[in-house]
């Protein structure tokens, strides 16, 4: 299709699933279908994933909730979704009907996917934050308090992020602006924004439907952003999940672990999907307890990429490995003056200078004392060329600060002129009454803009930061490490840990998209 003519088709499209078309428009639609191939795999796309979404809808007539739960006096419920579809077929010309039948077989396949929750509940609110949540059929808001019960249907976050609980057990937080269709309790439909799905293990299988496919989580945590044009954006923090192109049972799949991350594509030829990140850097701390980090790699066990380099630059309160963990010091030991203890990779990044890079790592800390003190743990990005010879404070060499404290919760301080210097003072939703962890902190770092940075920051599924310009010298390379500011001389001796550390970095377009370990494709066939 020319530009033009796929701005229209897209147009009469929108106004098809809303509701009949008029003459003028439906005559223009079956003249474009029957002219144009790619318009008609573009056709059965839209309206494959709109009976998706009717099957798992239809009926579901429950009113959505707003403030009492219930709809003013003389205000009629919404329509369902399968009403507005159906409307929409019944006017198709038999010709371009005919063309379309047999593109749209798989259907009632895919459908049998679906699941329905009786009660119609199919998800609880259990954690807001600055939040306006409302249902785009009626524009009323709908109530974000704990405790708040959601049915099947749309919904639009307009302000500040929410956390849901789907009724089989997956977390999911949205992070505005964002679109939402929650279709049952394990499937969701992202029509536009940031989705963070939490799966524990009764939820493996919880499903996210893009307007390009669908990503199948196999017990894990990943991020995915949909953008204006209907693509997605896939990372995995933790786990497994299986990205499809498109949601025919013979549709192609990809497996993504911890630190892929995958593009997936919608357009004319249909659906595709490519890997556009892989783990440069994973470690899980296996190793036996009390191992110095200084001693050398020999004792070293961790990730698939064999033993990491930390280097502890504290000799009086060193960093150690232990309880499958890297273990700082959060509290000094009897004697020690110096408020701050540092570990670092001892390695110089330059390969992810100007390119996107992401970092993900889950951090507890010890249990919050009787006598506030502002304690804190930090991911620590520099520009430098050795981390042996880092300044103590970092502070001329140092780019940005992730903070995390039991007391105050999350943290971002920047360094340099243009420092914005939010501080201590930024919300997450807890995964522990005591605010000991875990935390799931992801940054993402885009240095492929001619001239500043782009960061997001995502701390438990909330996301802090979105594209926020960073200054970095690309001159230098990346240091990465861990800071944590103690209490000076207070006779204690705990520490704050850090697990499942992955650094990653984006595949060059030009590579082969299947050529990579954890992004493997492959085309899985409808059962016999």
């Amino acid at each position: 299709m020319q530009p033009q003519d796929r701005a229209e088709f897209e147009r009469l499209m929108r106004d098809l699933i809303d509701g009949p078309l008029a003459d003028d428009d439906d005559a223009r639609l079956e003249a474009i279908l029957l002219a144009d191939r790619g318009a008609r795999d573009e056709y059965r796309r839209w309206m494959q994933m709109e009976a998706l979404l009717e099957c798992g809808l239809a009926g579901s007539q429950a009113n959505p909730i707003i403030g009492d739960d219930r709809l003013p006096a003389g205000i009629d419920p919404p329509a369902p979704i399968h009403g507005r579809a159906s409307a929409g077929w019944s006017r198709l010309a038999p010709a371009a009907l005919a063309t379309l039948a047999l593109g749209l077989a798989s259907l009632s396949v895919a459908a049998l996917l679906f699941r329905r929750e009786p009660s119609g509940t199919v998800a609880t609110v259990t954690a807001a934050t600055d939040a306006r949540l409302v249902d785009p059929r009626t524009g009323r808001a709908i109530e974000t308090r704990e405790g708040t019960t959601l049915p099947s249907g749309p919904l639009r976050l307009d302000r500040g992020a929410v956390q849901l609980t789907f009724c089989d057990g997956a977390i999911v937080t949205m992070n505005a602006p964002a679109e939402v269709e929650l279709v049952n309790d394990s499937r969701v439909f992202l029509r536009r924004g940031r989705l963070v799905p939490l799966v524990p293990p009764q939820a493996r299988g919880f499903t996210v439907l893009s307007p390009g496919g669908e990503i199948v989580d196999l017990g894990t945590e990943f991020s995915v952003n949909v953008d204006a044009s209907g693509a997605a954006d896939i990372d995995v923090i933790d786990g497994e999940v299986v990205v499809a192109e498109g949601t025919a049972v013979d549709s192609i799949r990809r497996h993504l672990t911890l630190g892929n991350s995958a593009s997936l594509q919608t357009g004319a030829a249909g659906p595709a999907t490519r890997l556009t990140g892989v783990p440069l850097v994973i470690d899980h701390f296996d190793a036996a307890d009390g191992l110095d980090l200084n001693a050398g790699l020999a004792d070293r066990q961790s990730g698939i990429f064999g033993p990491i380099p930390w280097l502890s630059l504290e000799q009086d309160a060193p960093a150690r490995i232990g309880s499958r963990a890297l273990e700082i010091p959060f509290e000094s030991p009897p004697g020690r003056r110096r408020t701050m203890t540092r570990a670092v990779i001892d390695r110089v990044f330059r390969e992810v200078v100007g390119r996107r890079w992401m970092v993900s790592f889950k951090a507890w800390l010890p249990p919050r004392k009787t006598t506030p003190a502002n304690h804190w743990v930090g991911l620590v990005v520099s520009c430098g060329d050795e981390p042996r010879k880092l300044p103590f404070g970092w502070d001329e060499q140092a780019a940005v600060t992730i903070m995390l404290s039991n007391e105050w919760q999350a943290g971002i301080e920047f360094y340099g002129e243009a420092d914005p210097e939010p501080g201590p003072s930024l919300d997450v939703f807890p995964r522990s009454d005591a605010g000991t962890g875990p935390y799931q902190v992801v940054l993402v770092v885009d240095e492929k803009a001619a001239d500043d940075a782009l960061l997001d920051v995502i701390v438990n599924g909330r996301e802090l930061l979105r594209r926020f310009p960073l200054t970095l010298d690309r001159s230098r390379g990346r240091i990465l490490g861990f800071h944590t500011w103690t209490q000076a001389n207070s006779g204690a001796h705990s520490h704050a840990r850090i697990d499942d550390f992955c650094l990653s970095a984006d595949v060059p377009e030009s590579e082969p998209p299947a050529a990579e370990a954890g992004g493997a494709r492959e085309k899985e066939t409808a059962p016999e």
